[in-house]
């Protein structure tokens, strides 16, 4: 199954230890997804590919620091007031404070994925803001536990880091893991139109996406939907091949999530009360359920290679073999771009699990006394 998603641009962006690398490719999203563009969207505008350094997009020293020091200061502040009007008074200054940073990453989102159609797309800053959001809000929630002892049980403090939750996901802490970590490999695509943000990753026998539509998110308490099944169904009739609903909530202000799941793992909706729509999705596919579509191979120097894709920004597996089909242990790059970038080692068993870009790419297998090289057309 392979959608088509009409977009203002698009970018994909190949994450390994040694760097970034973001180039523009046509605007294709990955299925399953209900996440569509409204109608009239803006035609896709030719960009310059850019490149940028991976070792210092987010400083989690810094964000750390600042979330204590500004606990410390809270805590002070209320061990010196009697009052406690006074206490209360600082209390909820302290959280208007956060929920309004909280509602702000959307903006900030929105600012570094819009571009003017005569200037460049700068995708690194746009990495870099997520990866910030993702760090600062784990923080943040973890600083609102410590706290509770001091704030006591409120429904404000549930509520902030709920809207903080809105801006974390398992793609962003994989990418934030890999920044922190310069040892660790991960591979991801990232694509942005004029309304929606799509990232995807692969680590740990997984591969996870979240995608989010910038333009269907209200605020505020005013909810349509009345129960939580009306938000179930909604769910239902946009994901039919989810088989079970394993959760489902109210979460913060007008949102309802809906946790379903699927023959290729899990999907955790996310409706706007007011649009009555999904407005964030979150997939976790397992690798082992993974149903490939197509597979393009290349014989040459004793090593046979095979590219077997899902979808354009799904999973990906490459693997390698002798003529004889016995596992090869190789270094394997891709390129995009230009460029080329180390993605890691198949291995003892030979295989290698990748995200596919959406547009033409090359694979490069390197072995002590061989090398091979893969050319994929895109889909």
């Amino acid at each position: 199954m392979r959608g088509t998603l009409v977009g203002l641009l698009a970018l994909v962006c190949i994450v390994a230890t040694a760097g970034i690398v973001v180039t523009l490719a046509p605007a294709t999203t990955a299925s399953p997804s209900v996440i569509e563009p409204p109608p009239g969207e803006a035609e896709s505008v030719d960009m310059q590919a850019v490149t940028g350094d991976f070792g210092a997009l987010v400083s989690a020293s810094e964000t750390t620091l600042r979330v204590d020091a500004e606990r410390i200061q809270l805590e002070v502040k209320v061990a010196n007031t009697d009052d406690q009007a006074e206490i209360d008074q600082v209390i909820d200054a302290f959280l208007t404070r956060l929920e309004a940073e909280a509602r702000l990453f959307d903006t900030r989102t929105a600012e570094k994925a819009t571009v003017p159609r005569d200037e460049r797309l700068d995708g690194r800053l746009l990495v870099d803001e997520l990866l910030a959001q993702q760090h600062l809000a784990i923080t943040r929630i973890a600083s609102l536990d410590d706290l509770e002892p001091l704030i006591g049980h409120r429904g404000d403090t549930q509520r902030i880091a709920e809207l903080y939750q809105l801006s974390t996901s398992p793609a962003r802490e994989s990418l934030l893991d890999a920044q922190l970590d310069p040892t660790t490999n991960r591979v991801a695509t990232m694509r942005v139109t004029n309304e929606s943000v799509m990232l995807a990753t692969v680590t740990d026998g997984t591969y996870h996406r979240e995608m989010r539509r910038m333009d269907l998110r209200s605020d505020g308490d005013r909810d349509t939907v009345e129960h939580l099944s009306v938000a179930e169904e909604i769910v239902i009739d946009q994901y039919p091949d989810t088989t079970d609903t394993r959760a489902l909530s109210r979460f913060a202000d007008n949102v309802y999530v809906v946790e379903r799941t699927a023959p290729w793992g899990v999907v955790d909706a996310f409706v706007d009360g007011i649009y009555e729509a999904v407005f964030l999705e979150r997939h976790r596919h397992w690798l082992t359920e993974v149903t490939f579509e197509e597979t393009t191979s290349v014989e040459g120097n004793n090593l046979v290679v095979e590219a077997s894709r899902t979808f354009p920004s799904g999973p990906m597996q490459i693997a390698v073999t002798d003529q004889e089909g016995g596992a090869v242990d190789a270094s394997v790059y891709i390129r995009v771009d230009g460029r080329w970038i180390q993605l890691g080692s198949t291995g003892t068993d030979g295989t290698l699990w990748a995200v596919e870009p959406p547009d033409d790419f090359d694979i490069r297998v390197v072995t002590r006394s061989e090398t091979v090289t893969l050319s994929v057309a895109g889909s």
